[in-house]
């Protein structure tokens, strides 16, 4: 990919705070169409991977929602102030496994920074 922090790539499936593979260890080839290139390799979930991913989400909701609306929008800015500071990175892997050309790469994520605060 040539990112510039390769910890950016995951090969596997965020569930309640901890990355996981699928139960069933099976795997989904993520490949370039142009070229073909095998990219890596993504956990092929499933139902009950995404009943877990349901549970953790109904269990985390009481108490963000207990959270402060300040609370919310720092965390949402550190969100966005990591998107900012990955944006070349982040465009490389959104167009990446479409086979856009690099060119791309910077309009496909530089749209969210249109409302700078």
């Amino acid at each position: 990919f040539g990112l510039k922090d390769p910890s950016l790539i995951k090969f596997q499936g965020f569930i309640d705070g901890k990355w996981l593979d699928a139960r069933n260890g099976e795997t989904i080839s993520v490949t370039n169409p142009a070229t073909n290139e095998e990219l890596g390799t993504v956990p092929d979930m499933g139902l009950l991977e995404t009943k877990e991913a349901i549970d953790a989400a109904s269990r985390a909701f009481p108490a963000w929602s207990r959270t402060t609306a300040k609370h919310r929008h720092d965390v949402l800015m550190k969100f966005y102030a990591l998107m900012k500071e990955h944006h070349d990175d982040l465009g490389r892997l959104i167009v990446s496994p479409m086979s856009h050309p690099p060119d791309i790469i910077s309009g496909s994520i530089c749209h969210f920074d249109s409302t700078d605060p």
